[in-house]
């Protein structure tokens, strides 16, 4: 059969960008870049939105291999680093010592999405946080250009360790364009931080929604030096203790609450209660119910959600 001029068949860039969109699988959009200039841009996109860099499960030669091929990708066709939008990073890959992983990270200029993992696989999960101090210098330098993209509004910290607070504050300076943050299994190496959480002022950092699952209650009584209570709109809390309840007692200044989940894997809780905070040392479960809390669903105590949190990410 004879081939007809391409222009035959070129159709206008919006119809383009309504038919990519609902291309289901990652096979047709590979085929879709194949088309044309036209096509390529937009399949591209969808391709890229979302990438994670995970180490091999075979051998560390594939890692570093696969890095340099991304390097190399980013180099050829450097709009692509561009295109993702939700970066997930293993802080056990192998090659965060590799000058390449350095490279590869400063090229992300306009995620919104940054997921920092120490325990992505499940055969590899380990008790022991990462310390992040450990981390080879130029791969500290590179995870903190990409924290301060105006672009990045969601953070997830999952199986770190930090040696004191204020190392964590440090990291969060001037990330004002940061909207939710999700820290679970995060702590620190030691057992009284370098500062007095009492003694600073308060938080800046204008978060929407906060959502803390750890063991680490130091690491939770320190968060109002780094975020701004009264801003929240929705706080998700899982609590394993009693001492980390105590350390929950910021929640109390949470006034703009939307919603609110608290989970108590403990049995030394006292009654819940809304009469308000009776004791100095204040706790998450004896915090006064925010006036601007919604209306209680089904399955609550007192406006406070009790269960298991919502699946994370």
């Amino acid at each position: 059969m004879c081939s007809l001029p391409s222009a035959t068949f070129a159709l206008p860039q919006e119809l383009v960008d309504i038919i990519v969109p609902i291309v289901a699988d990652h096979s047709s959009l590979k085929a879709c870049c194949l088309v044309s200039r036209s096509f390529c841009a937009p399949a591209q996109r969808r391709l890229f939105a979302s990438l994670e860099l995970l180490p091999s499960s075979m051998a560390w030669q594939e890692d570093y291999l696969a890095l340099a091929s991304l390097d190399a990708l980013q180099t050829q066709s450097p709009q692509i680093s561009g295109y993702v939008r939700r970066l997930t990073i293993d802080l056990r890959g192998p090659w965060l010592a590799d000058d390449a992983f350095s490279r590869v990270l400063r090229r992300f200029d306009r995620l919104t999405t940054l997921v920092l993992d120490s325990e992505l696989h499940s055969i590899r999960r380990l008790r022991q946080p990462l310390e992040w101090m450990l981390l080879p210098l130029p791969a500290q330098a590179a995870l903190r250009h990409i924290m301060a993209q105006p672009t990045l509004t969601s953070l997830t910290l999952r199986g770190i360790q930090f040696a004191v607070f204020s190392e964590l504050r440090d990291a969060f300076e001037g990330r004002t364009q940061l909207r939710q943050l999700l820290v679970d299994n995060v702590s620190l190496s030691k057992l009284q931080d370098d500062s007095d959480p009492g003694s600073n002022t308060a938080g800046t950092l204008l978060l929407d929604s906060l959502s803390i699952f750890t063991e680490a209650a130091s690491f939770i009584r320190h968060l109002p030096t780094l975020l701004h209570i009264p801003a929240l709109r929705g706080m998700e809390l899982l609590l394993p203790s009693k001492e980390c309840e105590d350390a929950a007692g910021f929640a109390c200044d949470a006034r703009a609450l939307r919603t609110l989940t608290i989970d108590l894997q403990h049995q030394d809780t006292l009654p819940w209660t809304t009469s308000g905070c009776s004791t100095p040392s204040r706790s998450a479960s004896t915090c006064p119910l925010p006036p601007k809390m919604r209306a209680r669903p089904a399955g609550t105590q007192d406006g406070w959600t009790r269960g298991r949190p919502q699946q994370r990410p």
